[in-house]
This record gives structure tokens, C-alpha cells and sequence, in this order.
């Protein structure tokens, strides 16, 4: 149940992802590679982070944490003869900024390359190393688990009181994104559920109305893309989720002919899914679908 209650709205917010509380939930971001050696060797680093992490439980989307990579060059030579030959001692970085604590974590791990071509030998090199499945798979994640379980134990009361300020302000989205990401397992885990689901109500109580409205809108000018596209964040449980399912059924038997085979499916499985919570493992799958992007 804990994961179904934050799918709606995880779909909906592209920009700040929400993860949901569960046994191994921790909450990172994937930051933009920089690299010295050139756009293409900061891509695959990237590209190799994301799969590496998305492989396993405890590397999630969320506003909490954010991981830049890096890759840095530390020094080295040129010697120049019929052509220039350049030798760099190149090190991958993994920093950890934490946006509520505001701590810092550092993983570094450092090789040698030399060519007339060094940017090209750096990628190369990059791309042996990554396909190679080495110990640096289990390094790196080591340094990201072990330092997320470590964090959301150790300062669970900090993001307690951090979460509970942000909904008596009124943010309670923000409520919502920090106090999902305490593990169950942590001495906070029953006072974070009790918060989770407070500021989620909260929160769909004030999504509710907005999104209706503006589906409402949309279906009356014949924008039923638009129009799901809104459906899409209203939960079954929401104040106006009656609402809402009579505007998914005008749409779903009113213009199957206008709609895209992709948009036919999502109708028919908004429709179930306000009736109740039928279908909430397309929603699911839908999740799946969002992460990293």
C-alpha cells in the first residue's frame, strides 16, 4: 500500500520524484556528468551510474540526495616527437550532497592513460573498465548503500523535524518527499508513516481540485490527451476522485475514434483505477517507466 500511495503523483511530478517507503527505499538523484576529458567520456560515465544503481534496491529518484560523477584529470605529461603524446592520471569521482543536512561524501578511484589522442583513450579505457563488471561495480555500491544506510538512520529525527516544519508551512509536498524516504527499519519508522500519509491527504486535498478542473477543460475542448494527462494525478482515494472517474468515462465512450491507441489504454485503465483502485499495477508499471528520466 505504502508504494501505491505515491504513483500517482510520482507520474505526475517528473521534476521531483517522491520515492515510496518500503523496506529498502533510500532516496539519490543522478546528477549531470562533467568530465575533463570531453562530453562523450562524461556521458558513458553517466550512462554506466545510472545502470549500475538502477540495478539495485536502494538507488531511487528523490529530491534528498543528489550523486554528481565526475571525471578529473590529476596531473600528467606531454612529450612531444613525430606526434604529441599525452599521459594523464584520470579519477572518477562520486560526490553525495545532501539537501537537507547538508553534508558531503566523497568515492574516488584513479587509473593512467597515454595516446596521441587522449580523450579518446580516456573513453576507451572508460568503456573496457564499465563492460568489464568488475570490483568497481561493487564499490561504488557500496560507498552509495552504505552511506544511505547510515544517513537514514543516523539523522532520522532531522528529517522528522525538517518534514513536520515544511507541512506546517503549508509545503507539504516537500513533507511528503522527505519523510518517505526514512527506511522502515529505523527508530523513526512509525512517526515517518504517520507523517507520510498526513501530508499525502494533504496534499491530494489541494491536487484534487486543480487537476478535476483542468481535465474538466481540456475534455470540453477535445483535448483528451491534456485531459489524462491530468486524470493522471488524481488519486482513487482523492476528495473528488467521484469526479474525476465521470469525466474518464465521458472521454473513454465518447471518443474512442479520436484517440491514440496509447491514449485508449490509459483511459480505460484511469477508469478502473478510479473505480476503486482497479488496476494499479499498470500504474505501477508506468512508474517503472519514469525512473531516470
Amino acid at each position: 500500500m505504502k508504494n501505491n500511495i505515491f504513483v500517482l503523483i510520482l507520474i505526475c511530478l517528473v521534476s521531483g520524484f517522491i520515492t515510496a517507503q518500503n523496506d529498502s527505499n533510500a532516496a539519490l538523484s543522478i546528477q549531470r556528468a562533467k568530465s575533463d576529458f570531453g562530453n562523450r567520456s562524461a556521458s558513458t560515465f553517466q550512462k554506466y551510474c545510472r545502470e549500475l544503481l538502477d540495478s539495485d534496491a536502494k538507488a531511487m529518484n528523490s529530491p534528498i540526495l543528489k550523486l554528481y560523477p565526475r571525471i578529473k584529470s590529476k596531473g600528467g605529461s606531454m612529450i612531444e616527437g613525430m606526434e604529441t603524446v599525452t599521459s594523464s592520471v584520470i579519477e572518477l569521482q562520486l560526490i553525495i550532497k545532501n539537501d537537507i543536512t547538508k553534508d558531503k561524501v566523497e568515492w574516488s578511484n584513479s587509473f593512467s592513460a597515454s595516446g596521441s589522442n587522449i580523450n579518446k583513450i580516456v573513453l576507451d579505457s572508460l568503456n573496457e573498465m564499465f563492460e568489464m563488471k568488475s570490483s568497481l561495480d561493487k564499490e561504488i555500491l557500496d560507498f552509495v548503500n552504505n552511506y544511505v544506510d547510515q544517513e537514514f538512520n543516523k539523522n532520522c529525527k532531522v528529517y522528522i523535524e525538517r518534514a513536520k516544519a515544511k507541512s506546517a508551512s503549508g509545503d507539504h509536498l516537500r513533507a511528503l518527499q522527505i519523510a518517505s524516504v526514512i527506511p522502515e527499519g529505523s527508530s523513526c519508522n512509525a512517526e515517518a508513516s504517520k507523517l507520510v500519509k498526513e501530508s499525502y491527504d494533504q496534499y491530494q486535498s489541494e491536487l484534487c481540485g486543480k487537476n478535476l478542473h483542468e481535465a474538466q477543460l481540456e475534455a470540453a475542448a477535445g483535448r483528451y490527451n491534456r485531459a489524462i494527462s491530468k486524470l493522471y494525478c488524481i488519486s482513487y482515494d482523492a476528495p473528488c476522485a467521484g469526479e474525476a472517474l465521470v469525466v474518464a468515462k465521458q472521454i473513454s465512450e465518447s471518443s474512442k475514434s479520436n484517440l491514440r491507441a496509447d491514449d485508449q489504454g490509459a483511459i480505460s485503465n484511469i477508469v478502473l483505477y478510479l473505480d476503486g483502485g482497479k488496476s494499479s499495477s499498470w500504474y505501477n508499471n508506468q512508474l517503472q517507466r519514469l525512473r531516470y528520466r
